[in-house]
């Protein structure tokens, strides 16, 4: 008889190191796998202030976007930020706002090299502009803004969320303080291939 209440207490502790240190994920999982493509595309904009910008399929159908990156350069001393948004949410894909005294002004997260597909263009986004924001990006206490260039910058977006998948068109908003600007030479974009 004390043998079964030995036996039930192990089973019991057992269960209890499995559920607290297993990772959060299911225990059992099924990984699948999907095709992506990967396009580097020129876009050369020099923004002055606040802008929101409209990118959708040159195809005409939604997008399967699964990563989004830039390139550029800020010019002046002011604050500059650049938001991807769908529908109902955002990711911040670049910021010049860095805390002070910070030996590593950032990751870009470039976790790819994305070489343009040999014999296509690769233009797959049409560039929109939709207006002017009435936004200027706020430096929190204990930061600066740094006159940089970045490249393949992808703070929030080198993994977009489920959220992003398959929408029509995104949001591309560009916050600028005045006296700033913001060049953004090219982006860097994944989507799942159907």
């Amino acid at each position: 008889m004390r043998w079964k209440i030995e036996l039930a207490a192990v089973a019991v502790a057992l269960f209890i190191v499995v559920l607290f240190f297993a990772p959060r994920q299911n225990l059992l999982s099924i990984t699948g796998f999907y095709s992506t493509e990967t396009q580097r595309q020129q876009i050369n904009l020099e923004i002055t202030e606040s802008t929101s910008y409209l990118l959708q399929s040159t195809a005409g159908k939604p997008l399967s976007l699964l990563q989004f990156s830039i390139s550029g350069a800020v010019q002046g001393d002011g604050a500059a930020q650049v938001y991807l948004k769908d529908g109902s949410s955002q990711v911040l894909v670049y910021s010049n706002i860095h805390k002070k005294k910070q030996g590593l002004k950032g990751i870009t997260g470039n976790f790819i090299d994305a070489p343009t597909p040999s014999g296509e263009q690769g233009e797959f986004l049409e560039i929109l502009e939709k207006g002017s924001l009435q936004k200027t990006p706020v430096v929190p206490e204990g930061y600066e803004t740094a006159e940089e260039s970045f490249k393949d910058s992808c703070s929030e977006s080198c993994a977009l969320p489920a959220g992003f998948y398959n929408d029509p068109s995104y949001a591309l908003e560009v916050l600028v303080a005045p006296g700033t600007s913001i060049k953004i030479d090219e982006i860097v974009f994944i989507v799942a291939k159907e």
